[in-house]
Parts: C-alpha cells; structure tokens; sequence
C-alpha cells in the first residue's frame, strides 16, 4: 500500500498537488468556524492552537522518522531557524487572525487576511529585489481590487479588529517571505 501511494504521487505530481492545495484550502476556509465553536465550548485561542500545532508538529516528525528515519536530520542552527520560523509565521498569524473573530465578522477577518499575498510580494521586492512581473502586478491588482470591493460591502468591523487582522496577514506574509 505504502509504494502503490508512492508510485501514485511520483506518477501524478500535478494532480496530488491540486489535491493538496484544496485540503489546505479547506482548512483555512473552516478554521473559524471551528475556532467559534471551540471558544462557545469554552476554549480560547491561545489553548486550541497550542494543542492544534503540538499534534501537528508530533504528527510530522513521526511521519518523517517513519518515512526517513534518522539521517539527514537538519543541525541544530537550522532546527532553531525552523522551529522560529514556525513559532513566528505558522503560530502568531493563525493567533492574531482568531483573535481578531471577537472584533470582526469572520467574512471580513478572512478578506482582510487575504492582502497577504500582496504583503509577500511587496516584501519580497524590498528584501530581495525580487521585482514582480506584469502577470503577478495584474493578479495583485485584481486581487486588492475584490478585497477592497469585498471589505467595502462588509463595512461593521471596528478598527481594533481590522488592526489585528492585518497584523496577522504582516506575520503570515513575512512568514512566507522567509
């Protein structure tokens, strides 16, 4: 079963990547709705992520000492990169953006969160010179256009809120950045 899976994803990279991205996708577009629930059940931000990236991270290193084992294990200067790295983009942006759900409908949370790809893009100009072409300028354009649209329908967020969020799209865009 384990090289039949194999096989299946080194024949068909393009579609186990699409399969991939939509998994992930749906993640992200149901996190708030199982944030609200778990916080009407009694837990806070700060406790479901905690557990939430725990389970994660045991789950990943398990996976990867069953599929590698113990070679190549990253030093230890690139363990602490990664571990902050992490610790930074993948644990305050998600904790900033369900933070932001007490002050923001989740719709505009989500849409104020998506100018993050333009963030990226903006700092990776700056930081590495990295000039976006007319095809990612007319995608951002287009972008930025349906977030304003969008936010502009919205309209009953408090500044609180659409502070937060855009701080965690800042955090998610560094996050990708680096």
């Amino acid at each position: 079963m384990k090289l039949k899976f194999r096989n299946a994803m080194n024949s068909k990279p393009r579609m186990f990547g699409v399969i991939f991205i939509m998994l992930a996708g749906g993640g992200y577009g149901t996190g708030p709705w199982f944030a609200q629930n778990l916080e009407r059940n009694g837990a806070n931000p700060m406790g479901f992520l905690t557990a939430r990236f725990v389970i994660s991270a045991a789950l990943l290193i398990a996976f990867r000492l069953a599929r590698m084992g113990v070679k190549n294990l990253p030093n230890t200067a690139d363990a602490l990169k990664i571990f902050f790295l992490g610790a930074f983009g993948f644990f305050v942006s998600p904790l900033l953006y369900f933070v932001a759900l007490h002050d923001l409908d989740s719709g505009l949370v989500v849409v104020i969160f998506y100018i993050y790809p333009a963030l990226a893009v903006i700092f990776s100009w700056i930081i590495y010179k990295h000039k976006p072409n007319l095809v990612i300028t007319i995608c951002l354009f287009t972008t930025l256009t349906g977030v304003w649209l969008t936010a502009g329908q919205v309209g009953d967020g408090n500044t609180n809120g659409v502070l937060i969020t855009f701080f965690s799209a800042i955090t998610h865009a560094i996050y990708v950045v680096a």
